[in-house]
């Protein structure tokens, strides 16, 4: 597994690249993932959006199984959170 310093230079290795490089790895086969999305404003339909894009990017591109979907926000709404809800994503509310 690599993992990259945000502190040390580039090292002319992008971050696509590393991520190919580990998913082409046998490091992470058989595991499951949880995606977290975090917003610094209101919970929204396209921090939902986003989330389930990702999902599908995991699931059907690199094989990986989303165990959980996570939406932190500072602020709750009942609509996002029925939207969410409906397509199991866990909304927290983070202060």
């Amino acid at each position: 597994m690599e993992y990259t310093n945000p502190d040390i230079p580039e090292s002319g290795v992008s971050r696509a690249k590393l991520f190919r490089r580990l998913r082409e790895s046998d490091h992470f086969e058989a595991e499951s993932a949880t995606i977290v999305e975090a917003k610094t404003g209101a919970s929204s339909f396209k921090a939902i959006g986003q989330l389930q894009a990702y999902k599908q990017l995991l699931e059907e591109d690199y094989g990986w199984s989303v165990e959980e979907q996570i939406l932190l926000s500072n602020q709750r709404d009942p609509v996002i959170d029925h939207a969410a809800s409906s397509l199991d994503i866990r909304v927290v509310a983070v202060q």
